[in-house]
């Protein structure tokens, strides 16, 4: 029983931490010189290794290069800080930035905090990083920013929704709208 909770919690993050990830990086199922990067051939969900300018994938294979990718990223971020007790929301939002700045600098800057035992500084250490050649770049400080709040955010956002009290009078339905990046923003950020 508690080796299926284990799974299921894994197959929990790992779909989230996926959204996360593929809102911020976008789907290119061919690859292109990705100028951020220094014209490094890039695909699907940012993926670096291996591609050649035009190589091309389905969308579905795209998924799967992501979902097989984050936990190698993750396990790197463990190695380099042991004995060092994460939150989930602290899990998917230091395996986005390893996954989108590498784990090197995961280590050199959140894991140097997270080795310290000081979480609050490892979360606001993430948003230095949001420049690229030595220039700001909005889409990066807009992820810095989503993952510095989810680090903060303690994970009770995760534990399973309690049934609602009952109502005297039936609300009308929420219109819901199902796009993964707006039901993501939703989750993190709350009702706007």
């Amino acid at each position: 029983m508690a080796n299926s909770s284990h799974v299921a919690k894994t197959a929990r993050w790992l779909v989230v931490c996926a959204t996360f990830v593929g809102g911020f990086e976008g789907l290119y199922c061919t690859a292109y010189p990705d100028r951020l990067a220094h014209n490094l051939p890039t695909v699907c969900y940012g993926e670096t290794e291996g591609v050649h300018l035009g190589d091309h994938y389905t969308p579905a294979q795209c998924k799967d290069m992501l979902a097989n990718k984050l936990p190698r990223y993750w396990g790197e971020e463990v190695a380099c800080t042991p004995h060092v007790v994460y939150s989930d929301n602290e899990r998917i939002a230091y395996t986005s930035f390893g996954y989108n700045v590498g784990t090197g600098a995961f280590c050199r800057g959140p894991g140097r905090y997270l080795r310290a035992g000081n979480h609050p500084a490892a979360c606001r250490s993430m948003l230095a990083y949001d420049h690229a050649s030595g220039v700001q770049v909005r889409g990066l400080t807009r992820r810095r920013q989503a993952e510095y709040t989810l680090c903060m955010k303690p994970d009770a956002t995760l534990a399973p929704t309690p049934a609602p009290a009952p109502a005297p009078a039936p609300a009308p339905a929420p219109v819901v709208i199902h796009h993964p990046w707006w039901d993501l923003r939703y989750w993190l950020f709350g009702k706007e």
